[in-house]
């Protein structure tokens, strides 16, 4: 394979979302509730003409219902208030992409880098060279071989896409979605349940949930590639581990339209990282 094909499939898989993304609009506003009536004693009981107020057992057995309580075991089995309070992740992976036009495979050493809700850097390398790919708010940008190129507003809409509606900020996030439980998924170790996530303005994905370790093992949604093109990807998420209070996934396959085109094999996270101050500016291009 000849070194501009290779470089080409890189920046592609970048383009069309398939890089090792982590998981933003601003979440729309939960409705404000009045806060239960005191009675005269103060103790914070809801007052009631006749007595404790009874729920209605048939009011709350909603798709809607059921996916928010769903939603709640699986943050609350992933890490609770630790993965809540997450606002950076930096990851080190080998990706192999896979080639569409011969099937072959190119495995890139990955460092990624995220700092919630909008900024995220990769910087990706292979026997062939080097590339930095990087969103920073409204921005992005790339860079190889001492060039550096912005992107165009689809390129930046397809990353801010990509990181919003990855698992671990729809996770972060989950108070501010919108959630229905959906038809469960059936799988050798038994039927996966099913929800409904979506992010206000940016898009749904559905979340295939153990029911047994209430972890994420599959999850699919449509994205909007680079190049403006609408695709229907699955990810395979596995062999999750505990790292600082916070359970993720160190193996994952990703699929677009049906077809594996990136196996991806984490070997180290960090939550929080303080990073540079300037990591996700663009530089200024090399002078040869």
């Amino acid at each position: 394979m000849s070194l501009r094909m290779i470089m080409t499939v890189l920046l592609a898989a970048v383009a069309t979302g398939t890089m090792v993304a982590c998981p933003g609009e601003t979440p729309a506003p939960v409705a404000n509730q009045d806060p239960p009536k005191e009675t005269e004693s103060g103790a914070g009981e809801t007052a009631a003409d006749d007595g404790a107020a009874k729920k209605d057992p048939a009011a709350e057995d909603t798709p809607e219902a059921r996916g928010r309580a769903l939603l709640t075991k699986v943050v609350e089995a992933c890490g609770g208030e630790t993965l809540e309070a997450v606002t950076a992740l930096s990851w080190k992976a080998v990706q192999s992409q896979v080639v569409a036009q011969t099937g072959g495979k190119v495995d890139s050493n990955v460092h990624g880098r995220v700092s919630f809700p909008k900024s995220m850097r990769q910087d990706v390398s292979n026997q062939t060279g080097s590339a930095s790919h990087c969103l920073h708010g409204e921005k992005g940008w790339s860079e190889s071989r001492g060039q550096v190129q912005g992107w165009d507003a689809q390129r930046v809409a397809s990353w801010r896409q990509s990181l919003g509606l990855s698992t671990l900020p729809l996770l972060i996030d989950h108070k501010s979605l919108q959630v229905k439980e959906v038809e469960g998924l059936e799988q050798a170790d038994g039927t996966y349940r099913g929800i409904s996530v979506t992010r206000p303005g940016m898009g749904e994905v559905t979340f295939y949930i153990n029911p047994k370790t209430f972890r994420v093992h599959r999850r699919k949604n449509n994205i909007v590639t680079g190049v403006g093109t609408i695709v229907s990807r699955e990810e395979k998420l596995w062999d999750y581990r505990k790292v600082d209070g916070v359970w993720l996934p160190f193996s994952r396959t990703i699929e677009q339209d049906g077809r594996t085109t990136a196996i991806i094999s984490v070997s180290e996270y960090k939550l929080n990282e303080k990073f540079v101050a300037d990591l996700f500016d663009m530089p200024k291009a090399k002078t040869p």
